[in-house]
């Protein structure tokens, strides 16, 4: 992929969406879920379904939220209550 086509598609995958700390709340794919965590997509498909990361659907797509991705790192892996 280009860098070109990277930005493209890195732009459509953000949502202009406010959260509730009116910030602008950002997706990402699965694909750079995992490079961001530096695992691979699988193991973040696994954390999907076992419920430790939350997914948004977008029609079919499966996208994390950027903040999700953040708490991941600073507080480890925890089940979704």
């Amino acid at each position: 992929m280009t860098d070109a086509t990277m930005d493209r598609t890195e732009g459509m995958e953000r949502s202009g969406r406010q959260d509730r700390a009116g910030g602008a709340d950002s997706l990402v794919s699965v694909k750079h879920a995992a490079a961001r965590l530096s695992c691979s997509e699988a193991a973040v498909r696994k954390w999907l379904t076992q419920g430790k990361l939350q997914r948004v659907k977008v029609g079919k797509l499966t996208r994390i939220r950027t903040q999700d991705l953040d708490a991941c790192v600073r507080l480890g892996l925890q089940p979704h209550e």
